[in-house]
């Protein structure tokens, strides 16, 4: 039940770590993500409360990272209460692949997020087979880097 996308992004690793480790960052390239409000606090262990817009629904989330691995992968977690409470996790691993072209792959893990069977079996033979319309989501992330 997970939905991965990979992008090759000419610019250095600390470029786009810079981006995908912040949560704060997450309105400025994620056309989903209305506003994240973070608590103060060491960016390994922070928690923040965010408020995405899904098919002209408001959806509010408490979130907090769980893996944290400077440069090379980032992970948070979702924790949604509404009428399909669970939880969703968002990764982010990079690669170096030269002084200033990096591997990202986002991956989206639906498997523990309250939806029915199968919402999440679609959501994966989706993002598995499904054909790309419109922007890439990692095209959010390189504009943000190229804007700051």
């Amino acid at each position: 039940m997970k939905i991965i996308a990979r992008k090759t992004i000419p610019l250095s690793i600390a470029e786009v770590w810079r981006v995908v480790s912040d949560p704060e960052q997450m309105p400025a390239w994620n056309p989903k993500c209305v506003l994240v409000a973070a608590a103060s606090g060491a960016p390994e262990t922070r928690s923040f409360e965010v408020l995405f817009q899904m098919n002209h629904k408001e959806k509010e989330a408490s979130g907090k990272v769980v893996v944290w691995r400077v440069t090379e992968k980032v992970t948070y977690r979702y924790i949604y209460q509404d009428e399909f409470s669970g939880t969703v996790e968002e990764s982010f691993l990079l690669q170096q692949l030269g002084p200033a072209v990096t591997r990202l792959v986002h991956e989206v893990d639906f498997s523990r997020s309250g939806l029915p069977w199968w919402v999440r079996i679609l959501i994966g033979y989706i993002g598995r087979f499904g054909k790309l319309m419109g922007d890439d989501p990692l095209d959010g992330i390189e504009r943000r880097i190229r804007e700051a």
